[in-house]
C-alpha cells in the first residue's frame, strides 16, 4: 500500500491462495537472501518424524523457512546457524528444535509447539504456545545459552519457560520476557551443580535487577526501601529468597569474585534476616577459594559462619583470605534453610580490611 493514502481512495487487494505465487527464483531475483520474508514451507503432514534431520552433520546454515505440522521435531541436531525461521504446530512436548550446540539463532518464531532444546546464542527469538505441558528453552547438554531480546510464553503459557537440566554451563540473558504464569526451573529434578547458574538482566523490563535462579530459590537485586537500608550506603540490596528445596545439601548460593593481592585480607558482608523463626549460625556460611601456591594454579578453600544471627537487624559474615599470590578469589555465600516467607537481605558492598 502507498504511504500517501487519502480519505476516499480505493484500492483492489488480490489474495493469493498458494504459498509460492511470484516467488523469487535463484539467479533472477537477488532479493531472495537471508533477509527475505519469502519462506518455503516444509509441511510434515502430521507425520511422526523430524522434518529436517541433521544428525552427525552440524555444518549447515538454514534461513527463510517455515517448518510445520509434525508430531516429532521440526529440526533435529540443529545446524550452526538459523535465521528467519518460523516453526509451528509441532506436538513434541520437549522441543521443536532439539539437541546440539548452535552458533546463532536469529529471528526465530516458534508458535503452538514446544521450544528449543539446544545451547548457543539466541537473539530475537519468540516462543508462544497454548499447551501447558510444553517447555520453552530446555538446556539438557553442556554449554552456554545466551539470550538477547527473547520472549517466552509472553502471550500464552509454558509449563517451564527455561528448563535448566542437571548439566554444566550457564544461562545469560538480556531483555528477556517470560509470561507471569510461566516457571523458570534451574537444576530440574532437584539437583544443583555449584558452577551452574542463570543470570538475566533487564528481566521483564526491570533493567536495574540482576537475577540468579537455582533449584533452591532465587536471588535478585532490589531497590532499597525504608525497611531495609544497606549500611554501606548501597542503593540496592541482594535478596536471597529460598524455596522448599533449600537445605544443607542443596543451599541457595550467591556467588562473587574479587581480585586480591597476596596480602591477607578479611572480608565482612552485612546480612539482614527477615521472617525467620529458627535461623542458626550454621544455616549461613561463606566459602572462599584462592591460590595456595606462590606459583602455579592450585587452589584451597576456607569457610566461615557468622557469630550471631538476629532477625530484622544487620549481622556480620566475615572470612579471612590469605592467598600465596595475587589472583581472583571466588566467594560463595550459602543459605541452607527454608521457611515460608523468610529471606535474607545482603549488603552488596563488603568491608575489606
Amino acid at each position: 500500500m502507498p504511504n500517501d493514502i487519502q480519505a476516499g481512495d480505493q484500492y483492489t487487494i488480490t489474495l493469493k491462495t498458494e504459498y509460492y505465487d511470484e516467488r523469487p527464483q535463484a539467479g533472477i531475483d537477488a532479493g531472495w537472501d537471508d533477509d527475505s520474508y519469502v519462506r518455503p514451507v516444509l509441511d510434515g503432514g502430521g507425520g511422526s518424524f523430524n522434518i529436517l534431520d541433521f544428525a552427525n552433520d552440524r555444518y549447515w546454515e538454514l534461513a527463510n523457512s517455515l517448518l510445520a505440522n509434525t508430531t516429532y521435531r521440526a529440526i533435529y541436531t540443529p545446524p550452526f546457524y538459523l535465521k528467519n525461521i518460523v516453526v509451528r504446530d509441532v506436538t513434541n512436548n520437549y522441543h521443536s528444535i532439539a539437541t546440539g550446540i548452535v552458533r546463532e539463532f536469529r529471528d526465530v518464531y516458534i508458535l503452538n509447539c514446544a521450544g528449543i532444546g539446544c545451547v548457543g546464542i539466541f537473539e530475537h527469538v519468540h516462543l508462544n504456545d497454548n499447551d501447558s505441558t510444553h517447555i520453552g528453552i530446555r538446556k539438557a547438554q553442556a554449554g552456554e545459552i545466551i539470550l538477547k531480546n527473547v520472549s517466552i510464553g509472553k502471550v500464552k503459557k509454558y509449563s517451564r519457560g527455561i528448563n535448566f537440566v542437571n548439566v554444566t554451563g550457564n544461562i545469560i540473558g538480556e531483555n528477556v520476557f517470560i509470561d507471569a504464569d510461566t516457571l523458570v526451573v534451574v537444576g530440574y529434578w532437584h539437583y544443583h551443580l555449584p558452577n551452574d547458574y542463570c543470570k538475566i538482566t533487564s528481566w521483564n523490563g526491570e533493567s536495574n535487577k540482576l537475577h540468579q535462579w537455582f533449584v533452591d530459590g532465587e536471588i535478585y537485586n532490589v531497590d532499597e526501601d525504608a525497611t531495609i537500608d544497606p549500611p554501606s550506603g548501597a542503593t540496592t540490596y541482594i535478596k536471597m529468597s529460598p524455596n522448599s528445596h533449600c537445605s544443607s545439601l542443596y543451599p541457595l548460593v550467591h556467588e562473587e569474585e574479587r581480585y586480591q593481592s597476596g596480602a591477607s585480607k578479611t572480608y565482612t558482608w552485612k546480612f539482614y534476616p527477615s521472617g525467620w523463626s529458627n535461623l542458626t549460625t550454621s544455616d549461613i556460611e561463606i566459602e572462599a577459594w584462592f591460590l595456595e601456591e606462590s606459583s602455579g594454579t592450585k587452589r584451597k578453600y576456607a569457610t566461615a559462619n557468622p557469630s550471631s544471627v538476629t532477625n530484622d537487624t544487620w549481622n556480620d559474615l566475615s572470612i579471612t583470605v590469605s592467598p600465596e599470590q595475587a589472583g581472583t578469589v571466588y566467594f560463595q555465600i550459602k543459605l541452607k534453610k527454608y521457611e515460608l516467607g523468610a529471606f535474607i537481605a545482603l549488603d552488596p558492598k563488603p568491608n575489606v580490611g
